[in-house]
């Protein structure tokens, strides 16, 4: 008997070579996408913080409507500042209340138990989502204006007090005949709208300020200023607001540098600004130091170039 021989196939598979020109393609696909997905994901977030400063500009249109003037920058006797004064306007006002019945109202907020130590948690370390960038490091707690366990709600929007003003020399150097001069939220403020004559769209009024991790921007606090709890930023006035550009010191005020005084943010390239019409413009970390400062004042009467 004759027996039929079976013939083997070869079996198939990768060869090393193979499988290393896989991987490698596998690699640079990965490397040309991953850039991609990271700019879509910004991109998402830097849309989700405009919405979030354009939601504070209504909510400080619908205060005006009701007490015909903005909040103050910061009202010195208890040092609380505008972003409590709009707390229900952006849905927050059982912490409205709850810090007005705490009698924070009536003295510096952080000699009130119930604001700084008592309470799950206590109201000042509430975390208010709708001052928070998204692009921006961290929990909601400003772990550098405070030492803990004195670290409270973390705010990345402050309101400009300040800006550089030159009535004959808008281009001249520093201290060189310009005055610093109030603009939207300086202390015990009563701004109208009727008083920012360089009209609402050229006018910004709140800006972005990032957290760093352990130098430079530090960020801001909803609640207010503090004396007595120490941080990065010990100038009261830098807690929870800023000079778009100072008198003696052009350093300190560029957009994206690393003081814990300028506008900030984590977005590539500038940081976006809330106008008084309530729009929001994404203002290059480029841009002439006294443009930015002209944006800043509310009635210097500047002639605004492009930036």
């Amino acid at each position: 008997m004759v027996r039929a021989t079976q013939s083997r196939s070869p079996r198939c598979g990768f060869t090393l070579v193979e499988l290393l020109v896989v991987i490698a393609i596998i690699g640079v696909l990965i490397a040309l996408l991953l850039p991609a997905v990271q700019q879509a994901r910004e991109a998402a977030r830097r849309m989700t913080c405009s919405n979030k400063l354009r939601q504070v500009g209504i909510a400080l249109h619908n205060y005006h409507d009701t007490y015909g003037k903005l909040p103050p920058g910061r009202v010195s006797t208890n040092r609380i500042s505008w972003q409590v004064q709009i707390l229900p306007q952006i849905e927050q006002n059982a912490l409205f209340e709850s810090i007005a019945t705490s009698g924070a109202f009536n003295q510096p907020w952080e000699n009130v138990a119930a604001m700084t130590n008592t309470g799950s948690p206590p109201l000042a370390k509430t975390i208010v989502d709708a001052y928070l960038c998204p692009s921006d490091i961290g929990d909601g707690i400003n772990e550098r204006l405070g030492t803990s366990p004195n670290q409270f709600g973390k705010s990345n929007y402050v309101g400009v007090f300040t800006a550089y003003y030159n009535p004959t020399d808008p281009t001249a150097t520093n201290n060189a005949g310009g005055t610093d001069r109030d603009a939207t939220f300086y202390d015990n403020s009563k701004v109208k709208f009727a008083d920012i004559t360089d009209g609402l769209s050229n006018t910004v009024i709140v800006a972005e300020r990032r957290t760093g991790k352990s130098s430079g921007p530090a960020g801001s606090l909803w609640v207010g200023n503090h004396v007595g709890f120490g941080g990065a930023i010990t100038v009261w006035e830098f807690q929870i607001r800023l000079r778009m550009e100072r008198v003696s010191n052009d350093t300190d005020y560029n957009i994206n540098g690393n003081s814990v005084y300028n506008p900030s943010s984590n977005h590539p390239g500038g940081a976006q600004f809330l106008n008084g019409d309530a729009s929001v413009v994404f203002l290059p970390e480029t841009i002439n130091l006294r443009t930015q400062a002209a944006l800043g004042t509310i009635d210097g009467g500047e002639i605004i170039p492009e930036y």
